[in-house]
């Protein structure tokens, strides 16, 4: 070939001259006979480059040596002998000159392999199913170690927990980050499912009839976090009515973003649920929201309940349900922080407001303490002796905490409810306890010191609509903080669907902004009873849940 030639023997003539080639033909004794002229005409061309020589033919066109490398099927080119290259008139093909170019192009493809700086295989073959006949793998752009971590911990989560697929992501997502060393997301689902997500590394695959996708939590500054819109929202999007058989299951996000969220999942659903996969779909979600509100997003949609462990931002996260897709879409966290871990205790874990449930419900048990084991017990004797007294959780409340400071100097509160509940406390980290007995639910505590803050005298604009079932049990505050904390407590259930700590959290914190510190919240779906110290309190009911707010003295 061109690129073979040694230097030296680079044929250039300033005179003219003619340069014959003889064409050689094998024979099948190996001899060759049929020589006829060829004429070629080399000269040099001046060029910057000096690993590469241009020649022209008769014709005048320009000739480099890549471009003699690459032979026309009407020539014959063979390299069978030392350095000479032999051109000439086209000859019928035959089986002898179909294996001559099948070995030119095995090597050509080699070069090009080589080039770029890929092995040359042995062989081409389907590993998808390397890990067994139960697991394939879709795509994936991880390591094949991270894979098989991946899909061990994968098929050990889903043999324990078949059915429950929020579990086994949870499962799958620990196991992989303790292996990893470093933080992942986890989507879990069956059926018809797809993903999108712009982060390059994944793993993607199947086991068994789930669909398992994996990719590592990337952190950004919190300066490219999008707080405002980057523009106003499609005015055809916005003109969509979201239909009753719309089921938000958890939300995270404001009524604006939560409806747009809706709204462009029921356009892409219409425009393209017939003729194409729900991965597209979810692309569509993540392209119309992040055009307004900025990027980090990720979708997931399938015709089936999705399980999901990821490093989500608390306020930019939805699951809801339309036209027989569960879609789960969520920003994800700006730092490694995992909020399922950091907004709530353990015994209450839950993904935005889908609760965890425990394997087996137990009648007793802590669910987080600060206190040394000896006053815990104390705390735990007190509550065990005030419900076998009382039915009533408000007595068990007031008599937990009398009992309890008549043993411990200082001021503290108690809130018992017969079922979960959300709340939001200053408290000290060292006389603080949450547990379980007889199924009550109790929260005591000592309320902690902290700086006042700087309030804001901005007039609030709530962006919920205030329930029309709201009832006001008692209240030692004026009426226009009446009319904000259940405007802020109406918000807060409608923007954290089923999750009342995050509901709690926000009617706090906003609250705190225009009245100062500190100020406490319980929100509850059962009976809530309380006992504690304080200046200002509000108990009222918005629907089936109870509120109560105060502040300490």
């Amino acid at each position: 070939m061109a690129d073979e030639w040694p230097t030296t023997d680079i044929i250039t003539d300033d005179t003219g001259s003619q340069i014959d080639c003889k064409l050689l033909k094998e024979r099948r004794e190996g001899k060759f006979e049929g020589e006829e002229n060829v004429e070629w005409q080399h000269r040099s061309v001046d060029t910057s480059s000096e690993d590469s020589t241009f020649t022209t033919n008769e014709y005048g066109s320009v000739l480099s040596d890549a471009d003699r490398e690459r032979s026309s099927a009407s020539s014959v080119i063979s390299e069978k002998f030392e350095d000479q290259t032999f051109e000439g008139e086209e000859v019928d093909e035959n089986d002898d000159e179909t294996t001559f170019w099948n070995e030119v192009l095995a090597a050509e493809a080699e070069r090009a392999l080589e080039r770029a700086n890929i092995p040359h295989p042995n062989c081409f073959f389907d590993d998808s199913n390397r890990f067994g006949p139960n697991i394939t793998i879709l795509s994936s752009t991880s390591s094949h170690t991270n894979e098989e971590i991946a899909v061990k911990a994968a098929a050990k989560a889903l043999e324990r927990f078949p059915a429950n697929k929020m579990l086994a992501a949870r499962m799958i997502k620990k196991q992989c980050e303790e292996r990893l060393n470093g933080a992942w997301h986890c989507i879990v689902s069956e059926g018809d499912v797809g993903f999108f997500s712009r982060n390059d590394e994944h793993i993607h695959f199947t086991f068994r009839r789930s669909t398992v996708y994996m990719f590592p939590h990337h952190c950004y500054e919190p300066g490219e976090m999008r707080i405002r819109r980057l523009k106003n929202p499609d005015s055809s999007v916005m003109e969509i009515q979201i239909p009753e058989s719309v089921d938000v299951i958890a939300n995270g996000m404001n009524l604006e973003r939560q409806q747009y969220a809706i709204r462009l999942a029921i356009n892409a659903i219409a425009k393209y649920g017939s003729k194409c996969n729900n991965a597209f779909i979810a692309e569509k979600i993540v392209d119309g929201f992040e055009e307004i509100y900025g990027a980090h997003f990720h979708c997931a949609v399938s015709d089936k309940d999705i399980g999901c462990h990821v490093r989500y931002d608390p306020d930019n996260i939805i699951f809801f349900n339309f036209d027989g897709l569960t879609i789960c879409l969520f920003k994800q966290n700006p730092t490694n922080e995992d909020p399922f871990t950091s907004l709530h205790p353990l015994r209450e874990r839950k993904i935005s407001g889908v609760l965890v449930p425990l394997k087996q419900q137990r009648r007793q048990y802590v669910i987080k303490s600060g206190m040394d084991p000896e006053t815990l017990q104390l705390a735990i004797v007190f509550t065990q002796t005030a419900i076998s007294e009382s039915q009533s959780v408000q007595k068990i409340a007031h008599t937990v905490r009398t009992e309890f400071e008549s043993k411990h100097a200082g001021q503290y509160h108690c809130i018992v409810a017969n079922g979960q509940f959300g709340f939001y406390v200053h408290y000290d980290e060292k006389d603080y306890a949450h547990f379980v007995v007889e199924d009550h639910y109790v929260l005591l505590f000592r309320s902690k010191d902290i700086p006042a803050k700087d309030l804001r005298v901005t007039r609030y604009i709530p962006i919920g609509f205030a329930a029309p079932d709201i009832r006001v049990v008692s209240s030692g505050m004026t009426r226009p903080k009446e009319r904000f904390a259940i405007d802020l407590t109406s918000e807060g259930i409608q923007r954290y669907v089923g999750d009342k700590m995050r509901a709690a959290k926000h009617v706090v914190e906003r609250f705190e902004e225009r009245h100062g510190t500190p100020y406490h919240c319980a929100l509850s779906d059962g009976e809530l009873g309380f006992s504690v110290h304080h200046k200002a309190a509000m108990h009222f009911k918005i629907g089936s849940t109870a509120v109560f707010l105060f502040r300490n003295l």
